[in-house]
């Protein structure tokens, strides 16, 4: 079926407005949608938030992710970027709006939302967001406190809960090391 896909936000302006393709779902579509528009196009997509709307672009025509590999009900397919949160700044400059208001009406409780707020926006500033991708290697942070063939974790990992019989486990969970000094 040839389904007509509208592009919202930058998305619809850097590559295009409309597109028609002939697919049976959104995976299909996003499929020939990278392959027209190059590699760009998914590294797009793929570090931002999206809604995928199906027919008019009413909430109840949203699709959730076990509705993106079935076959479209309506024609229409509406790729629209999600609105996400202020930026650090709009934080602190309306933490200060608040803790100056509630300082002025004497509003102990409104001033405390209002230094969380500002102080939560210089903190969101002064840190560096995680992106999308980049995992970082297990044997990056690995401990070398051990040094044998059982040192298979990094710190802080999962330590697993057994119940039953167990056949082999190599997460160490507790080591030490003895020496004596005999004569």
């Amino acid at each position: 079926m040839i389904h007509t896909i509208k592009l919202h936000g930058f998305l619809g302006q850097k590559y295009a407005k409309t597109v028609k393709l002939d697919a049976d779902n959104v995976f299909q579509i996003m499929s020939a949608l990278v392959s027209r528009f190059g590699p760009g196009f998914k590294e797009d997509v793929r570090v931002n938030s999206w809604h995928v709307i199906s027919g008019p672009q009413r909430p109840e025509n949203a699709l959730d992710e076990q509705d993106l590999a079935h076959q479209l009900k309506h024609k229409t397919l509406h790729l629209v970027p999600a609105v996400q949160g202020g930026s650090g700044a709009v934080r602190v400059i309306v933490g200060v709006v608040l803790m100056v208001v509630g300082a002025y009406f004497g509003q102990g409780w409104l001033v405390q939302i209002g230094a969380s707020l500002a102080l939560g926006g210089v903190v969101e500033m002064l840190s560096k967001p995680p992106t999308a991708g980049a995992r970082q290697n297990q044997d990056d942070n690995a401990s070398h406190i051990y040094n044998s063939a059982v040192n298979v974790t990094s710190q802080g990992g999962a330590i697993p809960r057994i119940y039953g019989r167990v056949q082999r486990c190599s997460s160490v969970v507790i080591a030490t090391d003895f020496s004596s000094d005999e004569a």
